[in-house]
C-alpha cells in the first residue's frame, strides 16, 4: 500500500501557528502602546540631580524642561542637554534613564575664576565667559579683580574691556589663575593703570607680575617657586617678575601660627 502524504494538513497546521504568532504579536504591540501611553507605568515620578554646587536642583530642573508625568520612553535627550546648557554655569550634561519611572541628571558646573568688583559684580570663568551679572557678591568665595575696565557685559559672552591687554594673554591668564595651586588663598588681583599685574595672597603676599606678556610661563614659575619654597618649610612674602631678566624673591621661614 502507497503512504499518503499529510502535506495539506501540515501546511493548514503551519498557517495556523503564524496566525496565532501574528495575533499575540499584535496583542502585545496593543498592550504596550496602553503601557506607554494609556497608564502611568512609564511616567517620570523622580528627577534626580548631582555635580550641582552652585546651581539650586530646581534651577537645573526649570531649565532641563523635564516634568514629573512626562513618559520616559518620549524623553528627547538632545533637547534637554541643550536646553540645560543655555544655563550660562553648566557645562556638561549626563542623562540617565532609569525605567519605568526615574531620570538622573548628572551635570558638571563652570568654575568662577575671579570677579571684576564695580556697581555690579561679574563673574568670569577660566576662558573669559561671563557666567553671572550680580548686585552683590556671592556666599562663596571668588578672588575679587580691580582694575579691568569692563564694556557693558553680557551674560554667556567673552567679556569685552577697554585695557590695552591682548585677549589671548588675558585668556591665559584666567586659564592659569585658575588652575593655581595657591587659588583659594588669592585675596585680590589688581591691574593698575599700566596695565601690570599683581596677585595678593591674604595680607602677606603679593606676587608681582608686570605685564600680561608670557603670562602662562609667570604663574607656571609662581607654582613652582612655591612648591620649592613649601619643600624647605619656607614661603615667599614678595615675588617680583618686573625687574627685566630677574626674578626677585623674598622669602622666610614658616613659623606656628603664620
Amino acid at each position: 500500500m502507497k503512504k499518503i502524504s499529510n502535506v495539506n494538513g501540515t501546511k493548514k497546521n503551519w498557517g495556523k501557528y503564524v496566525a496565532i504568532a501574528l495575533a499575540l504579536l499584535v496583542s502585545l504591540g496593543i498592550i504596550g502602546y496602553f503601557l506607554v501611553e494609556k497608564t502611568s507605568f512609564f511616567s517620570i515620578k523622580t528627577v534626580d540631580v548631582s555635580g550641582n554646587e552652585k546651581l539650586k536642583k530646581d534651577r537645573v530642573l526649570l531649565y532641563s524642561g523635564i516634568a514629573i508625568g512626562d513618559s520616559i520612553m518620549e524623553l528627547d535627550e538632545e533637547e534637554i542637554v541643550l536646553n540645560l546648557k543655555s544655563e550660562p554655569y553648566i557645562e556638561s550634561v549626563k542623562i540617565e534613564k532609569k525605567y519605568p519611572d526615574r531620570i538622573v541628571l548628572e551635570i558638571v558646573e563652570k568654575k568662577d575664576v575671579l570677579v571684576v568688583d564695580g556697581d555690579k559684580k561679574i563673574y568670569l570663568d577660566g576662558e573669559g565667559t561671563v557666567l553671572s551679572v550680580s548686585d552683590s557678591l556671592k556666599s562663596y568665595y571668588v578672588p575679587v579683580v580691580e582694575g579691568l575696565k569692563l564694556k557693558k557685559p553680557v551674560v554667556s559672552s567673552i567679556v569685552e574691556y577697554s585695557n590695552n591687554i591682548e585677549k589671548e594673554e588675558f585668556k591665559d591668564f584666567l586659564a592659569g589663575v585658575g588652575k593655581l595651586g595657591l587659588f583659594s588663598e588669592i585675596s585680590i588681583v589688581k591691574i593698575n593703570e599700566k596695565n601690570e599685574l599683581e596677585i595678593h595672597f591674604g595680607s602677606k603676599k603679593v606676587a608681582l607680575l608686570g605685564e600680561f606678556k608670557d603670562i602662562e610661563y609667570k604663574l607656571n614659575y609662581l607654582e613652582e617657586i612655591t612648591k620649592d619654597l613649601n619643600k624647605k618649610g619656607k614661603v615667599f612674602e614678595k615675588i617680583d617678575f618686573t625687574r627685566g631678566n630677574r626674578v626677585i624673591v623674598e622669602e622666610k621661614l614658616v613659623k606656628e601660627g603664620d
